[in-house]
């Protein structure tokens, strides 16, 4: 191994190198900014970039506990900073079944809300017993205008005593028209654990229903149990819980993140990023480089495929790589440019070059934005763990490295 890139590799993981001007460690909410050549600057997120949020959100961290962050706080964990797009939960009273807005099929069965310890550390779990008397449908909320539309249906459930290792299930199923359901089996364990389950519905389903159900053998069904977080909501996707109140619906606003990197000569250089991908629909961007109609950008095309791209709008060049895969997961990835070509690196191979028939200038890279717009929305769901800035384009074997 080259021992001048192996200490690179480790000046980069600790804060700098003389390539680097920003350094951006969201695990531990700092970022480094190379002043001059003898200065440098420590900050945080929120201090050291432009960061909006209208709304408080839940993030999940590597110990399996959901953290609230309340309107324009960086929502980061040890897992990093999270982007994501606006969620609306459309279940109201998600954690209160016992209120008018849940139905209960069997009357017999009973819910104590605020009755035990949940996910977020707060004590709004509730305990749903009497459930597995007799099999099917038990408890349930209906919305309206689904029709030709893909929804998601989540909770968070944990067992006790001997309930534990008992079934019981989750689905959603329309309430008019054409038959359309789909169910997720939940086993409870003594942790809690997040189960989801989506369809498609059809031109005639008017409306559908989130609904848990009892199993048919009575003797496996759950009896007891504590649920907490239901959600339904639009797309695919189990998107982080959103609390919502009586009544009401509610919303985790989209994030939007980006800093300014105007004082930097970045004419030539390259961007690393490490980040854990877990959902794109539509045209999703990873990072962009760049402000207005001219930008350098990592984007997915198709959220259905993943069909990935680095695309060139500098100068009218309009340019794009051939497409790549960006599956689901961690990675590290790198885009280097010159003044004759790109570079793109990710988990150690290099994936594709693009010739650049106008060079960048000293000013054309003023601004970085982690999973920016597109047309207004935000498609992107991405947990960003570490990000650098590089005023000089490293060598191949050192993107290759860096990105291993």
């Amino acid at each position: 191994m080259n021992l001048e890139m192996t200490n690179r590799k480790r000046r980069q993981d600790l804060d700098f190198s003389n390539q680097e001007v920003e350094v951006y460690d969201f695990k531990r909410d700092r970022i480094v900014c190379k002043i001059d050549f003898e200065h440098i600057d420590f900050g945080n997120i929120i201090g050291q970039s432009s960061y909006t949020r209208t709304s408080d959100t839940l993030m999940i961290d590597a110990q399996g506990i959901y953290c609230t962050f309340p309107t324009n706080a960086a929502a980061q964990t040890n897992l990093g900073m999270k982007i994501s797009p606006r969620v609306e939960n459309l279940l109201h009273g998600n954690n209160n079944f016992s209120g008018s807005d849940w139905y209960k099929i069997d009357e017999s069965i009973v819910c104590e809300s605020n009755a035990a310890l949940a996910p977020n550390g707060s004590i709004t779990a509730q305990r749903v017993s009497n459930f597995a008397d007799g099999s099917g449908d038990k408890i349930r909320q209906g919305v309206n205008g689904v029709a030709l539309k893909t929804f998601n249906a989540a909770i968070s459930v944990k067992g006790e005593g001997s309930d534990i290792g008992n079934e019981l299930s989750l689905q959603i199923k329309q309430n008019s028209g054409t038959l359309v359901y789909d169910s997720q089996s939940i086993i409870l364990t003594s942790e809690w654990q997040r189960y989801s389950v989506s369809t498609a519905f059809l031109a005639d389903n008017d409306g559908c229903y989130f609904l848990l159900r009892a199993t048919n053998s009575i003797a496996d069904s759950a009896n007891s149990f504590l649920a907490w977080g239901a959600q339904l909501e639009l797309g695919s996707f189990a998107n982080d819980p959103v609390i919502t109140a009586v009544g009401v619906t509610g919303v985790s606003d989209k994030i939007t993140v980006y800093d300014d990197l105007s004082g930097y000569d970045l004419s030539e250089g390259g961007l690393f990023i490490e980040f854990d991908f877990h959902h794109a629909s539509g045209n999703s961007r990873i990072v962009e480089l760049g402000d207005g109609a001219s930008r350098l950008v990592f984007f997915v095309a198709d959220g259905s495929t993943n069909d990935a791209y680095i695309g060139n709008d500098y100068h009218a060049a309009n340019d794009y790589t051939s497409v790549f895969n960006l599956a689901y997961g961690r990675h590290k990835a790198f885009i280097k440019w010159t003044d004759t070509e790109i570079k793109f690196f990710m988990d150690g191979a290099l994936i594709n070059t693009l010739s650049l028939a106008t060079p960048f200038t000293s000013n054309d890279f003023t601004r970085l934005s982690f999973a920016s717009t597109y047309s207004g929305g935000l498609q992107s769901v991405i947990d960003f763990i570490k990000g650098v800035i590089y005023d000089v384009a490293p060598i191949d074997e050192q993107c290759v490295e860096l990105t291993s």
